[in-house]
């Protein structure tokens, strides 16, 4: 089952099989649904800033909208400390939190201004 986990200011859902496709995928925005300073903006007739980082193991990454909702079973990630759900560990330090896929190695780096790759 999808797993959420709540590390320091972000959510993520956490996916070994995404709505069943057999796609390991992690799905990462601000708790309280704003964009990352980097979003960028939707296109269509009332753009929006998108505000969810969504990654494949692969690698591949793109931006949507939407929310990570709270889950009653959401694990709760401190700072310096890491937790593996489906195929995907997430660690965090005072300065970002890093999110990687266990088989691939693939990952991104997260803050509030900022998503890099791994």
């Amino acid at each position: 089952a999808d797993q959420v986990v709540q590390v320091a200011q972000f959510r993520c859902l956490l996916s070994a099989d995404y709505l069943g496709r057999g796609r390991p995928m992690a799905i990462c925005g601000l708790a309280d649904g704003s964009p990352f300073g980097s979003s960028p903006m939707s296109t269509g007739k009332y753009p929006v800033k998108l505000n969810l980082a969504v990654m494949r193991s692969t690698g591949e990454m793109w931006w949507e909208a939407g929310p990570v909702p709270g889950s009653p079973g959401q694990a709760a990630v401190g700072m310096g400390q890491s937790y593996t759900a489906n195929g995907w560990t997430v660690s965090s330090d005072e300065h970002r939190t890093v999110i990687k896929n266990d088989n691939t190695g693939h990952g991104r780096i997260l803050n509030p201004a900022d998503v890099r790759q791994l």
